[in-house]
């Protein structure tokens, strides 16, 4: 890990600059071969254009993963997504790094959750650095307002696809409905 000292009088945004530049043009490893930079640099996107959690990368996980670059089958890509949901952590770093092991093995593992956490965590420390000065203005809480219907649009879209791909209709579907199970009491 490489660190640096600044001076006292050096402000919190010009640390961030300087820290999201150095890793900007930081140059991968010779050894990291092509699929393991197509992993990154998709998984990057992936992480840095979505908002809205982890249900809402699903479509656009499954649009680069398997419809673009052709790394996964559909069928692949649903087992996948039905693992990641049991498996414990986050549900966004779980599907990158199954999604980079079943391509590149461990590295494509490692290297897809490092992809897809790190926009969000450069996003995060940029708000927690510069939000103190702009949480009151009206405009940023009117795009947040704004955003709230489109992320709620994204969960809902990969919900459909998986019905759509499990064949669901209203006619085989079964909800339990604990009101009409098991004996009646009354008092």
């Amino acid at each position: 890990f490489i660190s640096f000292n600044f001076p006292k009088e050096t402000d919190n945004a010009t640390i961030v600059f300087i820290s999201f530049n150095f890793f900007i043009s930081f140059n991968f490893p010779t050894e990291m071969n092509n699929i393991n930079k197509r992993l990154f640099l998709t998984f990057i996107k992936i992480g840095g254009f979505t908002i809205g959690g982890g249900m809402a990368m699903v479509p656009i996980m499954e649009s680069e993963i398997v419809t673009k670059n052709k790394w996964l089958t559909k069928e692949e890509f649903l087992d996948i997504l039905a693992v990641s949901q049991a498996t414990p952590g986050i549900f966004a770093v779980d599907m990158a790094s199954h999604i980079g092991y079943k391509v590149s093995g461990l590295k494509g593992a490692i290297i897809s959750a490092l992809g897809n956490i790190l926009p969000s965590f450069v996003i995060i420390l940029l708000i927690a650095v510069f939000f103190s000065a702009f949480k009151d203005n009206v405009w940023v809480e009117a795009i947040f307002k704004g955003i709230r219907p489109a992320v709620v649009a994204l969960i809902a879209m990969p919900v459909f696809s998986m019905a759509k791909s499990a064949r669901l209709k209203m006619s085989n579907m079964w909800i339990p409905d604990n009101n009409h199970i098991g004996p009646k009491h009354v008092a």
